[in-house]
């Protein structure tokens, strides 16, 4: 009986040595035209009413009908829906004087300017 081929051991490559960092290489210089935005953190504007596959056609967003839904359909400042509004339901206190007259404010020194002559 012929004898088992004995197997063949492989040696250890020797791994290349690590070169020590130049730390010149590893250091970028920034400039404001180099800069941009990272990738994935802008995204495109959203088209609304352009179909169903879109996923905001149709009423866009809006809802059904209504006031909302309309064109231009917003309520002013301070409208509750037919409820009396809080600027209504507050009580007022006091008056706004037509005829009063502001104060000036004048300093001292220029007082002296404006005194007669000979005034004491």
């Amino acid at each position: 009986m012929p004898k088992p081929k004995a197997k063949a051991t492989r040696k250890p490559r020797a791994r290349p040595k690590s070169r020590a960092p130049n730390p010149e290489s590893q250091v970028q210089r920034l400039a404001l035209h180099d800069l941009k935005a990272p990738v994935g953190s802008h995204r495109a504007r959203i088209r609304k009413g352009r179909g169903p596959g879109s996923g905001i056609g149709k009423t866009a967003g809006r809802g059904g009908k209504g006031q909302t839904a309309r064109q231009g359909g917003k309520v002013r400042p301070g409208f509750e829906g037919g409820q009396m509004p809080l600027i209504r339901r507050i009580p007022k206190r006091g008056f706004t004087n037509l005829v009063k007259q502001a104060a000036q404010v004048v300093n001292v020194r220029h007082l002296v300017d404006v005194a007669p002559v000979g005034a004491k």
